[in-house]
Formats: structure tokens, sequence, C-alpha cells
């Protein structure tokens, strides 16, 4: 008997051990110590996004897209009113393009044949997505206020709109308000 109680001694201490390994930087979703390091990236109408500030004013969708994929264009739209929907608690959508200095010229005139009005940021030499260890596109991480990746979805599925619904409002732990905010 006192054979198994050293053994399960033996198997908190391990466990309670890994809870305090510090944080790593990038990987799949719900694994409690995954964090996005903080990176400041241009936008591409010309403004400056730094994840440290966004992040608190509330959680974030991080969606790594480009303008040659199309389920990345089919996603796009769905996180885009998600985070609307979500806004009044914070929730914000941070498109980021991988596309190269070439081919961000593309950017804003899709954005406008669209309709969408917020800004992509860029990251032509992929400097964040490697971080992220993103292998294929679209990628999306759902992020809470302390940087956590709290979900990851590679690909676009049309039922991804209701999983990802249901992962923010676990993350808020209520539903949405019943009006979207207009911003």
């Amino acid at each position: 008997m006192s054979g198994r109680v050293f053994s399960l001694a033996i198997a908190v201490m391990i466990a309670v051990a890994g809870l305090q390994l510090p944080p790593a930087s990038a990987g799949e979703s719900g694994d409690p110590a995954i964090y996005v390091e903080d990176f400041t990236l241009p936008t591409h109408d010309g403004g400056k996004v730094r994840l440290r500030d966004a992040l608190k004013k509330g959680p974030v969708i991080l969606d790594f897209w480009a303008t040659w994929c199309t389920p990345c264009r089919l996603a796009m739209p769905i996180y885009a009113e998600l985070a609307e929907r979500f806004a009044d608690q914070g929730l914000q959508f941070l498109p980021v393009s991988l596309d190269t200095k070439k081919a961000q010229k593309k950017i804003a005139p899709l954005f406008a044949k669209e309709g969408w009005n917020f800004a992509s940021l860029l990251d032509p030499k992929q400097k964040v997505a490697s971080k992220l260890h993103v292998m294929s596109l679209p990628t999306m991480f759902l992020v809470d206020r302390e940087g956590r990746v709290v979900a990851k979805h590679v690909g676009f599925r049309p039922t991804m709109k209701a999983t990802l619904e249901k992962e923010i409002e676990a993350l808020f732990g209520s539903e949405p308000s019943s009006e979207p905010t207009g911003r």
C-alpha cells in the first residue's frame, strides 16, 4: 500500500512541477502555458498596432491570412462579425497579412470591395507567424487579455462560426449583448 502512496506522491509532484514551467511562446489550442509574445506591426492603412496595447482593451482574434487565400477571405467576415458582437466585452479582431510587400498593395482595394472597415496588420517576413508556428492559412488564435492562446483554428469550415462563438462565450463566461455596437 505504501508503494502506491509513494508513486501517487511522485506523480503529483511531477504534475505540480510541470505547472510551474515558464510559458511557451506558441502551441496548440488549450495548452495551459501557451502565450503570444508581444509584438508591434504596421497596418496597411499606415498605423501601428502593439499586441500588449490591444490586450489592455480585451481579448483578441488574431487571424493570419493573405490576399491570395480564398478560405482566408471566407473566414475574415466571420471573425469581424464576432468581434463586433462581443465588442462591448472588449473583443477585437486583428487580421495579420502575410502578403509580400509587393502584394500588400492589393489589401486596400480588397477591403474596399468587401466593405471591411478594419485595418490589417502586416507581417511580410512572417516573424510573428513563425513564432506562433503558423504553417497554413488561414490560422486563427483566440487570445485572452493575458496573452494566452485559448483556441486555435487552422483552415476554414462552415461550422467554425458556431464553434468560435462558443469559445468566445466560454472566455467571457456569458453570451454577447443582443445589439451590435456599430463600431
